[in-house]
């Protein structure tokens, strides 16, 4: 794939070696290559993710923390009977 681009103006793939998008006309300056363009994607995939995983956690510690309360009360009566 290092000799592959995709040109931003038709969005269609391309070779890195041509001067101009050989559909639509577009000069290559605005083209990107296609390492390029999945680094870029896979950088906001992982903030997604990254994000997604913070806010399970915080699920996560809520939950744990509410079954912490419903145990201790349990046992708490328990001991009274």
């Amino acid at each position: 794939m290092d000799g592959t681009s995709i040109c931003h103006a038709c969005g269609r793939t391309m070779e890195s070696v041509f001067s101009y998008c050989p559909w639509c006309g577009q000069a290559t300056e605005q083209t990107l290559s296609l390492e390029h363009q999945f680094e870029e994607v896979f950088s906001r995939v992982e903030t997604v993710r990254n994000g997604n995983n913070t806010v399970r956690m915080e699920r996560i510690e809520t939950a744990l923390g509410n079954l912490e309360r419903e145990l201790s009360l349990m046992l708490s009566g328990t001991k009274n009977e």
